[in-house]
């Protein structure tokens, strides 16, 4: 009988170690493969230079299904995002394979970012790698956009009067540019940049950096003498026949926020200027929404601008070209007629293509005026 209980005993303290050690299994595989994410590259500290392909190789893992998941390349200098993937998923395991063109002025230092989450809700968010991107040799010509509104400079969130009476407020004003280039004084064209996007509206709410303009800056320039700068505000016809699908999302065409697919506009959006307002004058709330969207090929504006510069040496030179937009002349046309925000606060339908065509002739007169 004894040997009987014995027996019992021991087969039920060795159940209970084999369990106990499987769920220790159990508990350590889940550990093994809770969210996370690892990069191949770029690695840590890695050097590489402007306009260079620089791949980003990385995996997400998890126990539970991957729902979305973010990958981000921040300026240190700037502390702002110059490279977003973001997509949805619904995998254990993602494999992301891509790469980045990146341009500076100066030795910058670029952290890639993740942020991810699992069906279970766990999240995480750090940075990966750090790494070192070089400017092009070369001269450096720098635009800077200094936005100011009756003389001011531009602050987003603060109070403004409308040119009938109105209060109201800015929130965003980003825009595209296309076809940068300089002309020289035998005749040739530079071509600096095809295309790129300005987010402006960063720069505009924080009151330090706003002193300062939103700056633009082309390294890589070739010594020279220049007589005159010309870019595009919006895209020309045939990139505007193109759509975001037909770029990685990196580039400046592939941004789907900023493309009209309906109502028959199929055009990208070449400015937003986005704010609220309180068309009521009685009530101090700005319960109206002001989303001025200029597109269509008829907004295409072309801007000149006579800059004479020289570059003398091949390397190192700096030149800075001023370029001024007071918006209060974006509601003023020249010959003093007041845009009617009252009636058209926003401009997302083709019955509204005139507006927008006056809307984009006022911000081209806006510039140095």
């Amino acid at each position: 009988m004894k040997r009987a209980i014995y027996f019992l005993i021991s087969v039920f303290v060795l159940g209970l170690g084999l369990s106990l050690q499987s769920c220790k299994d159990d508990d350590d595989d889940r550990a093994n493969c809770a969210l996370n994410a690892s990069i191949s590259s770029p690695g840590e500290n890695l050097e590489y230079a402007s306009g260079e392909e620089i791949p980003l190789t990385l995996t997400f893992s998890a126990c539970t299904p991957i729902q979305n998941y973010l990958v981000s390349i921040r300026n240190r200098n700037t502390d702002q995002l110059v490279f977003i993937l973001s997509e949805f998923a619904n995998s254990e395991t993602i494999q992301v394979n891509t790469s980045a063109i990146l341009d500076v002025a100066e030795l910058t230092n670029m952290d890639v970012e993740i942020r991810a989450e699992d069906s279970e809700g766990n999240q995480i968010e750090e940075v990966l790698s750090t790494f070192r991107l070089l400017p092009q040799r070369g001269n450096i010509l720098t635009l800077r956009f200094n936005l100011t509104y009756e003389g001011e400079i531009l602050d987003m969130g603060q109070l403004y009067d409308y040119p009938t009476g109105e209060q109201f407020e800015f929130t965003r004003f980003d825009m595209y540019m296309s076809n940068l280039r300089l002309q020289t004084t035998n005749g040739n064209e530079l071509m600096l940049r095809e295309v790129d996007y300005l987010e402006m509206t960063d720069t505009y709410r924080d009151e330090v950096l706003a002193e300062d303009g939103h700056l633009y800056s082309v390294a890589g320039i070739e010594a020279g003498d220049f007589e005159s700068l010309h870019f595009n505000i919006g895209l020309s016809p045939q990139m505007n026949e193109t759509t975001p699908s037909d770029y990685p999302v990196s580039h400046p065409l592939g941004r789907s926020g900023d493309y009209w697919d309906g109502e028959g506009w199929m055009s990208y959006i070449f400015a937003s200027i986005e704010g609220r307002m309180n068309i009521d004058t009685s009530n101090p709330d700005l319960e109206e929404g002001i989303a001025l969207h200029l597109g269509s090929n008829n907004a295409l504006q072309e801007i000149t601008m006579g800059t004479p510069f020289s570059f003398e040496e091949e390397d190192g030179s700096r030149e800075v070209i001023e370029i001024n937009i007071d918006l209060i002349d974006l509601f003023i046309g020249d010959n003093g007629d007041i845009y009617d925000i009252v009636t058209t606060p926003s401009t997302h339908s083709l019955e509204q293509i005139p507006q927008v065509i006056t809307l984009s002739n006022n911000l081209k007169n806006s510039i140095n005026k």
